[in-house]
């Protein structure tokens, strides 16, 4: 990278008690870590930080304004204490929302029959945010300002994730990958590209 370019930057927030308790073991960081780096996004900071209102604006709003990226996992389903969108929305500074396309591909998803109040909690998000795709489970998360609300659990907020990396921009790759190259006679070596 020459030295006038600015490095891209990110930082993960993870959300979940349940994380901090040691109940659930986390596994987005290192994927995440590894296809910013791939993207030439330089992930700079992550954070773990309890389902709480008061923990979820200060990280947001503390982490929106110094990386240029801010990735959450977390705390968007439709459990009680899934309370991201709301607190997201409350960093932002606007209102929380029902919005109609996030109720479409819910009711895509389970059918009308089994579309829920907390089904339908999971399609409130902040006014002005622009929906992520969840081919997996149908609950959608959003993207407002620099910062992308994925879901919590790993296979799913991979899907999310791989959905909107077209839409990043960052530099070279972070650092030099390592690619299999196969040898003379059939044998596998590891080499630097």
């Amino acid at each position: 990278m020459e030295s006038s370019q600015k490095a891209i930057t990110a930082c993960v927030i993870i959300i979940g008690n349940e994380i901090l308790s040691g109940r659930t073991a986390e596994a987005n960081l290192r994927y995440l870590g590894r296809r910013l780096g791939e993207l030439g996004v330089h992930l700079h900071e992550a954070r773990v930080i309890p389902d709480t209102e008061d923990a979820i604006v200060t990280a947001v709003n503390q982490c929106r304004t110094i990386f240029d990226y801010v990735f959450t996992t977390g705390g968007i389903g439709p459990t009680h204490d899934d309370i991201t969108s709301q607190s997201v929305a409350k960093a932002f500074g606007v209102p929380i929302k029902r919005n109609p396309d996030a109720v479409a591909r819910l009711r895509a998803y389970y059918g009308a029959q089994h579309l829920n109040e907390a089904r339908l909690k999971m399609a409130n998000v902040p006014e002005g945010a622009h929906l992520i795709n969840n081919p997996v489970s149908g609950a959608p998360g959003f993207e407002i300002g620099n910062v992308w609300v994925l879901a919590g659990v790993p296979s799913i907020m991979r899907v999310m994730f791989e959905g909107v990396t077209y839409r990043l921009t960052g530099g070279p790759p972070s650092y030099r990958a390592r690619c299999p190259r196969i040898c003379p006679k059939g044998r596998l070596r590891v080499v630097l590209r």
